[in-house]
């Protein structure tokens, strides 16, 4: 009896450890963008007439833009508010209401878009957020 109650509770506990237990994180670009980021730095260059004139922002505490899964983008930066559409065109990539950045990095703690200059636009800028 004992030898069997043993056997018995030796196949339940390889039972309950070979089970491979669900992975819930995000796994598409979507998924991983909607979340509440603080912002560390929105850094700019503008050019006029070729002369550079850089813009740098550092967040501070209580800076953030909410991603959520309306398509819209809830921001506060600097003691504004501020709210704006967003779409993830790929993998690589984000459109801003007219603007599109590239996505640079995307990580569970890590999210950077840089837009380069354009004819349209003649400024680049870089995002960087975390969690």
């Amino acid at each position: 009896m004992v030898k069997k109650t043993m056997i018995f509770l030796l196949a339940g506990a390889a039972i309950f450890t070979a089970c491979k237990k669900n992975d819930t994180t995000a796994t598409t670009t979507a998924q991983k963008v909607v979340a509440k980021w603080s912002i560390v730095s929105d850094n700019q260059v503008h050019v006029e007439a070729g002369v550079s004139h850089p813009s740098n922002y550092n967040g501070v505490a209580g800076d953030y833009a909410d991603f959520s899964n309306d398509g819209k983008v809830y921001a506060h930066i600097d003691g504004s508010y501020d709210t704006s559409t967003y779409k993830i065109i790929s993998d690589a990539s984000i459109k801003f209401e007219k603007d599109t950045f590239q996505i640079k990095t995307l990580t569970t703690t890590s999210f950077i878009i840089y837009k380069g200059m354009s004819a349209r636009d003649s400024s680049q800028e870089t995002v960087t957020f975390k969690k």
